[in-house]
């Protein structure tokens, strides 16, 4: 029996390196067409349910098309109509917002000295205020821009759900390609749909919630924050900290620590039940998936994909 040589996995191990670095740089490379891509195959894959019941009512696949698109064009039109106006106000309100944040820290520095604690140690690393501030700002502004794609995104997913049936039964109907490769093809997508439909729906009861804990706390634009807690709360972990800073720091700005603190126990109370307790019965238990592997995964993704 031959004995492999060593110096031969070495270099197999250089081989498959080298090639999964080009992999790497040529996604990236065209990552915003990917995005894109990716984003309708998401997009077409949660209408699909409606495109579906649509026909199973007797309508054609083309009407069901239609108003299926028509009712995301509204919906993301509302969407972009929401966030523009909470941006603008986010925006006339900053220098108030800036002020006010400037007076907290200045309390709180005085409030450590009256300690004798000194303040340079705790509070060196703090940023500037308006930067801090200025959080909710570029997160809206981001999702604002990102909803400029929609257009091309939304036309990509209707040509998806158009030509869906046609090209699986193309597929299908192909000698080269096995059925049990298309068996298998839509059994991923069957629990693909299956799983998004109930997340989508924990994420629902999350985002209710949010929205009336950010209404009764009084936080400004709180149906925003509330229908960006639903989309955030899809990201494990992180989802909940970009959804619940924003508004807290709105809060303690216009109220005081207080109400800020009960938002944030609120939030974590709502969304710990949710995926502790609501999530594990409806999907078996949950996805075990640790926190390390979510960073790891958000730092080599958000490398190649962008935020």
């Amino acid at each position: 029996m031959k004995k492999q040589n060593p110096k031969d996995d070495s270099r197999h191990i250089l081989v498959g390196l080298a090639a999964f670095i080009i992999v790497v740089a040529g996604v990236r490379a065209v990552a915003p067409l990917l995005d894109q891509v990716l984003l309708a195959i998401i997009i077409a894959l949660t209408l699909s349910p409606l495109l579906r019941w649509i026909t199973a009512k007797g309508g054609s696949h083309t009407m069901a098309v239609v108003i299926t698109i028509l009712v995301a064009v509204i919906g993301g039109l509302l969407l972009a109509g929401m966030f523009g106006v909470a941006l603008a106000g986010l925006i006339k309100n900053l220098p108030a917002y800036t002020s006010e944040f400037s007076r907290l820290k200045l309390n709180f520095e005085d409030y450590l000295l009256s300690k004798g604690i000194d303040s340079s140690v705790i509070m060196g690393a703090t940023p500037d205020p308006s930067a801090l501030v200025g959080i909710g700002t570029q997160m809206l502004a981001s999702i604002s821009a990102a909803l400029g794609t929609f257009l091309i995104v939304l036309v990509i997913a209707a040509l998806m759900l158009a030509e869906g049936p046609m090209v699986m039964e193309e597929l299908t109907n192909h000698k080269n390609i096995s059925s049990d490769f298309m068996e298998k093809i839509y059994k991923i997508r069957i629990e693909v749909m299956r799983y998004l439909s109930l997340l989508s729906l924990m994420n629902l009861m999350i985002a209710a919630g949010n929205t009336v804990a950010f209404f009764i706390i009084g936080a400004d634009y709180a149906l925003v924050w509330g229908v960006l807690s639903f989309f955030f709360a899809f990201v494990p972990y992180i989802g909940f900290i970009i959804y619940a800073v924003p508004p807290a720091l709105l809060v303690l700005m216009e109220k005081d620590w207080i109400p800020a603190i009960i938002l944030v126990g609120v939030l974590f109370g709502i969304n710990f039940v949710v995926d502790n307790v609501v999530k594990p019965f409806f999907l078996k238990g949950g996805f075990n998936i640790s926190f390390l592997l979510i960073i790891l995964s958000f730092i080599f993704w958000g490398y190649i994909f962008g935020a």
